[in-house]
């Protein structure tokens, strides 16, 4: 009898211990970003010496790279989900931007990576479809060099077999991350806003 009751003890354990290892993504659903298909963005409106009209600085990048998984009722899981934007591949039209952005505002040499950590996606519909696109509002923690602050994101997910796609966007100014503003002779003014965009195409892992 004892050694019934010990092997049954045993086997409640290692249930235990396999479902506790398994977490959150074993029973859900985990997705991958396709970096080939996605691109991040940022844009500030600038106005430069010899141009007669202010215009918007543009730069992306499509290294970006993580994971969002979501539990059996959709709902996103913080603990297992990022996204990872290369900050050092950004590129616009003008390398000597590029270098003042990388170098200077995000001293990307020791902080390479804006990473976003999503804790709520709104609007999203569970189980999600196959086609078809729905408005949605993703909130997340987000970090750049130094500094995490949580920001809204508002976009559109659309849907295919195994994929949905995410197109959203925010803003916030210079100072909530700490980062300097341009001053360089060729720029005359840099407002004071920074949009961000994200055209994120997230793929359905093998199980």
């Amino acid at each position: 009898m004892q050694q019934r009751i010990a092997r049954l003890v045993a086997l409640v354990v290692v249930a235990g211990l396999s479902l506790w290892a398994a977490g959150p993504a074993a029973a859900g659903y985990e997705f991958h970003v396709d970096g080939a298909n996605s691109e991040a963005r940022y844009r500030v409106r600038e106005e430069l010496v010899g141009v007669a009209l202010p215009g918007d600085a543009v730069g992306r990048t499509n290294w970006i790279a993580g994971t969002a998984v979501f539990d059996d009722e959709g709902r996103i899981v913080p603990e297992l989900s990022a996204v990872r934007v290369n900050m050092a591949t950004l590129q616009s039209d003008r390398e000597q931007r590029d270098n003042y952005v990388r170098y200077t505002t995000l001293e990307a040499s020791r902080w390479p990576y804006a990473v976003l950590v999503p804790v709520e996606i709104a609007g999203l519909p569970w189980p999600l479809p196959e086609e078809g696109s729905v408005p949605v509002t993703v909130v997340g923690d987000l970090t750049i060099r130094d500094v995490t602050q949580r920001v809204e994101w508002t976009g559109t997910a659309s849907f295919e077999p195994g994929a949905m796609r995410i197109q959203a966007r925010t803003q916030f100014t210079f100072a909530q991350f700490n980062l300097q503003q341009p001053r360089v002779p060729l720029v005359l003014s840099v407002e004071d806003v920074i949009r961000l965009e994200a055209d994120i195409r997230f793929q359905l892992a093998e199980q």
